[in-house]
């Protein structure tokens, strides 16, 4: 199975994103802080 994976995976590889992901982590933290905010 793995071996499958890794050979389905070698074109993502190649091509990157399709947009930038500048932004993508903080964008994610903050959902994070904002969601353990709210469930307080």
């Amino acid at each position: 199975m793995r071996d499958d994976m890794d050979h389905l995976m070698v074109p993502l590889a190649t091509i990157g994103p399709e947009r930038s992901l500048d932004g993508f982590e903080q964008a994610v933290q903050h959902g994070v802080a904002k969601r353990r905010e709210d469930s307080r």
